[in-house]
């Protein structure tokens, strides 16, 4: 492994280039075919094992399907595993994702006050977030650019940071509501960024010109992630509550009943969101007036936690089982 640091502004940029890494067989139904990781609706995926954490952020990048794990980034390509370690593995430990086809893939590394980037050869960039002396800066949500700019929640500091990549410089934006809890955040049709503040029992609008909006929500309503519908409105889990929540373009709060303890929520294939269940081990999907129209159980889910819509395909992480789900919506009847 060669390691180079260098200081840049107010962060350490450290690039790392993986001259080796680890390649292990994935455990999927079907046969084999690039990809496709066969013809299964529901392909259980078993990463090689963990005694860190479980597979947690999923995103699509270059090559593949990555997710995290633990103290690696990993790629999912064909019926192999590749993974990717981060610097510092002693004390990463790697929670949401963000990529493109192109790359890299951005992720959090909340054991070391960072976030970072991975390319498919395995080149790593980190950068420190800034935060006070003894406390921990834990980013959430990532959402990429316009531009080279990087944006994600800080979950202990309650705020929204732009990091530039072209100086290695942030912008750091409070929540107004204090000890808010940023977590997920999307980029609306609208511009603005969206994001849900767990802690305060809110959702939160970050304007292009810095100014915030905040909707409450019910005592206890525990949101989680939020994503843009295909109807272009702004959608988001409320765990403990057992809802979901729809803002439209005029502002209007809606909410729909969702039993099975809604976590993870992304977009499409088709006018639908897809929806993992928490406490029901499955994955649901819902039309654009709050119904369930199918429901798939993941097999030997112990709580299924993100997902993202990849090649037509919903991709699912558990954290506690440390599985991977790829569910293929259209492939057969679900059952409801």
């Amino acid at each position: 492994m060669r390691r180079l640091i260098a200081p840049i502004g107010t962060a350490l940029l450290t690039a790392t280039l993986l001259l080796a890494t680890a390649t292990v067989p994935a455990s999927a139904d079907g046969g084999a075919g690039g990809r496709d990781l066969g013809t299964g609706c529901v392909t259980v995926i078993d990463p090689p094992p963990t005694t860190t954490f479980g597979a947690f952020g999923i995103s699509d990048g270059p090559g593949g399907v990555w997710f995290s794990h633990g103290t690696t980034v990993d790629r999912v390509t064909g019926q192999h595993i590749v993974e990717y370690p981060v610097p510092d593995t002693a004390t990463a430990r790697i929670g949401t994702l963000a990529g493109r086809p192109g790359g890299p893939v951005w992720f959090a590394d909340q054991g070391n006050n960072r976030i970072g980037a991975i390319d498919i050869r395995g080149v790593v960039r980190t950068y420190d977030i800034p935060h006070q002396s003894g406390t921990v800066a834990i980013a959430q949500g990532i959402v990429i650019g316009p531009g080279r700019d990087v944006w994600f929640t800080d979950q202990v500091g309650g705020t929204i940071d732009r990091l530039d990549t072209r100086t290695a410089s942030f912008d750091i934006h409070p929540v107004p509501t204090p000890n808010s809890g940023p977590q997920g955040m999307t980029r609306g049709a609208d511009g603005a960024l969206w994001f849900v503040e767990r802690l305060a029992d809110k959702v939160g609008r970050l304007d292009r010109d810095g100014t915030f909006t905040e909707w409450p929500l019910r005592s206890g309503a525990f949101p989680n992630r939020i994503t843009v519908g295909p109807d272009r409105a702004i959608w988001f889990t409320e765990l403990n509550a057992g809802l979901l929540g729809r803002i439209d373009r005029t502002g209007q709060l809606t909410e729909y009943p969702i039993t099975g303890g809604p976590v993870g929520i992304t977009t499409g294939p088709g006018p639908y969101l897809y929806v993992s269940l928490y406490t029901d081990r499955a994955l649901a999907q819902v039309d654009t007036s709050g119904a369930v129209t199918a429901r798939w159980d993941l097999p030997g889910a112990a709580g299924p936690t993100q997902a993202a819509t990849i090649d037509n395909a919903i991709w699912v992480t558990d954290f506690t089982s440390d599985l991977v789900y790829r569910v293929r919506p259209h492939c057969q009847a679900p059952t409801q």
